[in-house]
């Protein structure tokens, strides 16, 4: 039987919303302290998914500035 991830896991990702997300700028924080800047949704949750348990803290999101 396949166990699934506990929400308190740092490898656990719950999605909010399944609208392509081109208004944001990601922030993946790690437990060491380092930061990595991501433009892409798409880019933040394939290395979310890469990394180890344990090495991950959270993520934040950051609107993009808009275009006048």
């Amino acid at each position: 039987m396949t166990q699934l991830i506990p929400k308190s896991s740092p490898e656990y990702f719950e999605q909010s919303c399944y609208k392509h997300y081109d208004r944001h700028k990601y922030k993946l924080f790690y437990a060491s302290g380092k930061v990595e800047t991501y433009e892409w949704y798409d880019e933040v949750i394939a290395r979310w998914l890469q990394t180890p348990a344990g090495h991950l803290k959270h993520v934040e999101v950051i609107d993009r500035k808009k275009k006048k």
